[in-house]
């Protein structure tokens, strides 16, 4: 059986993307990515490796959900439920 404390770790993720904040900064981070990755806006090398750095925060934090339903569901079924 996973710890409380972990199963506390999961429900507030949970809580979180429930919230219609998430789903708004959810909407804002599509919205800068689909700009970010316009390649005729890029100036040089710099800017073109700050916009790299900035589409993978942007991609982790879209792709959060998911990865703590993986997770938990992981650690659900290490734990036989």
């Amino acid at each position: 059986m996973i710890s409380k404390e972990l199963e506390q770790y999961y429900e507030n993720f949970y809580g979180l993307f429930a919230t219609s904040g998430w789903k708004q900064l959810t909407d804002e981070l599509t919205k800068q990515e689909d700009s970010l990755n316009q390649l005729r806006d890029v100036k040089d090398q710099r800017d073109l490796d700050f916009r790299q750095g900035q589409l993978f925060v942007i991609s982790q934090l879209l792709a959060l959900p998911k990865a703590i339903e993986l997770s938990h569901n992981s650690n659900m079924e290490a734990d036989g439920v």
